[in-house]
């Protein structure tokens, strides 16, 4: 009885499983025709473009379809093609202004790159999964820029770490790259690396920081970002070379001069303090601020017998607060 119960309980298994895997090709067939229609006739069509994500939306309530290549491949067509509703909405109306209230790109994308994961992707789904995948770059990369104005850093961060993905799954299949320029690829490792440190991910932003370092990437952003990074793991000592290797290479870069005058405010390193405020002032000498600063490291300076219950046992002051 035991045995007969077993076989009766696979077989109503099976049966299920079956019956599910019917059901979502069948769904997306639909939606697979949906998305067709709006495709051939974007402007007249829409009502059938959001047929589709209805219905792709429904087969993804069950978790079959994630390992289903046609699902997958739908899924990733139908929100790709939001972006061309957009794009054609801008075409006959220059001051349309988008009413999506989802990520369409980064849904795509997700959806793409596990079909390109699964070992049974048949040729056309990883063909035609490529060629959408293309078409994302720019509107994962402006979305990731609005996030990141927005302070959403940890979601600006995937928006353009999806970008990175996108290359990188393109260039192992040979295909064409919106960064495949190497100012647009370190770019690219520049803005992850800048939403990474923001976010406070430190750990994700020395991996691209590293390497846009060895590109001998110019940008003074990233010695601040790496000054950050090593202040986080406590290397204080790694994060004032940071900052004198960004000196060396840039030395006229505001944001590195400031972020150096900061550092020695904080450690109370007075006496260093003044070369570097009056090299600030020779470069911004409208910064009331670094006068203001100057003024008071010279009255510390000054006042130090007065002030020798502040010093530490470094002979450094605690007296003072950053400048902007």
């Amino acid at each position: 009885m035991k045995k007969l119960f077993l076989l009766t309980l696979i077989v109503s298994v099976s049966f299920t499983i079956s019956q599910a895997q019917e059901d979502i090709e069948k769904l997306v067939k639909k939606a697979s025709k949906a998305v067709a229609a709006f495709n051939l006739e974007p402007t007249t069509k829409v009502a059938s473009l959001d047929e589709a994500k209805t219905i792709i939306d429904q087969v993804f309530q069950s978790e079959t379809a994630l390992s289903n290549s046609a699902a997958l491949l739908a899924k990733g067509q139908i929100y790709a093609s939001f972006l061309t509703k957009e794009q054609t909405q801008k075409l006959l109306n220059p001051t349309f202004k988008s009413t999506l209230d989802f990520p369409a790109s980064y849904i795509a994308y997700q959806a793409l790159a596990k079909l390109l994961s699964m070992p049974t992707v048949k040729k056309f789904e990883k063909a035609e999964g490529l060629k959408i995948l293309q078409t994302l770059t720019g509107d994962l990369n402006n979305g990731g820029n609005e996030l990141y104005n927005d302070g959403k850093f940890e979601e600006s961060y995937a928006r353009f770490l999806a970008s990175l993905d996108i290359h990188d799954l393109l260039k192992a299949n040979a295909q064409v790259s919106a960064l495949d320029k190497p100012e647009d690829y370190n770019n690219q490792l520049f803005i992850i690396a800048a939403a990474a440190a923001k976010g406070k991910n430190y750990a994700g932003a020395k991996i691209y920081n590293d390497k846009l370092i060895a590109a001998n990437y110019q940008d003074g952003g990233i010695y601040e970002n790496q000054y950050d990074i090593m202040m986080n793991a406590g290397d204080t000592k790694g994060a004032e070379l940071a900052l004198e290797e960004g000196r060396k290479k840039m030395p006229d870069d505001v944001g590195l001069v400031f972020k150096e005058i900061n550092h020695y405010i904080r450690l109370g390193k007075l006496d260093a303090l003044v070369e570097k405020l009056k090299n600030a002032i020779a470069k911004e000498p409208k910064n009331v601020s670094l006068y203001t600063t100057l003024g008071n490291v010279y009255d510390q300076l000054y006042s130090k017998d007065s002030m020798s219950m502040g010093k530490d046992s470094k002979g450094n002051y605690s007296v003072m607060t950053s400048i902007e």
